[in-house]
């Protein structure tokens, strides 16, 4: 059984960078954005003739892209999606003339079939999908974070944070320099008086942010499972 972490946050925050410090022997990263990676040197590290970078950005591709890691690519220990979401909205943007209902139960039902082929691959196979966050608002006041998808017919019938063990906030916090200092919150806090949807498993994180840097995150993990 393999495992499956979502990274959250807003744009910026720091979700690609932290994967600076990963292996990129053992990393593969499907670029749905055709994005750079925002360190120095990271197209050297990262490219589609490395083998350790891949466009695709629909999930009828993604899914039998992770079964294929799983099965022939022992030596890859991680497969980060960034941006997941954009799997979702392009499809949305695909099927925009198509009417009825049917279809929004669909875009949920395809996004959490990557999540299921996560979970059903090898062991030691850890996929990480990066997501934008979404306000939740109460009474026009912003009282939380969600998973941003693909609009509120989707949002209000699926969570991909609740079928998950492991949720990543990103939210930099600010130095006496106002210089951002990178972080992940590792579990459910409040932020200005906004509630993030963190979550990790219970005593894998002693502290409440940890460094924005997934090598670390894949350590605990590796010693908390084994």
């Amino acid at each position: 059984m393999g495992k499956i972490l979502i990274v959250l946050g807003p744009t910026g925050s720091g979700k690609s960078r932290s994967t600076k410090n990963l292996n990129p022997k053992e990393t593969i990263i499907i670029n749905t954005l055709k994005k750079d990676l925002p360190f120095r040197g990271s197209r050297t590290l990262y490219s589609e003739a490395n083998k350790n970078m891949v466009s695709i950005d629909t999930w009828d591709k993604v899914v039998p892209f992770i079964q294929m890691v799983s099965s022939q690519a022992p030596g890859v220990k991680t497969i980060i999606i960034d941006d997941a979401r954009f799997i979702m909205e392009k499809e949305f943007m695909k099927r925009a003339k198509e009417v009825g209902y049917t279809k929004f139960t669909e875009y949920a039902q395809h996004f959490h079939s990557i999540i299921e082929a996560a979970e059903q691959a090898r062991v030691d196979l850890k996929v990480v999908m990066m997501l934008h966050d979404d306000d939740i608002i109460n009474d026009k006041t912003i009282v939380g974070k969600k998973c941003k998808l693909v609009g509120q017919m989707v949002e209000a019938h699926y969570n991909p944070i609740e079928v998950v063990s492991m949720c990543l906030y990103c939210a930099p916090s600010f130095d006496k320099n106002n210089e951002p200092v990178f972080q992940f919150y590792t579990r459910k806090a409040l932020i200005n008086g906004i509630e993030i949807p963190a979550k990790t498993p219970e005593e894998m994180f002693e502290s409440k942010t940890i460094p924005n840097d997934l090598a670390l995150v894949f350590t605990a993990m590796d010693e908390y499972y084994n």
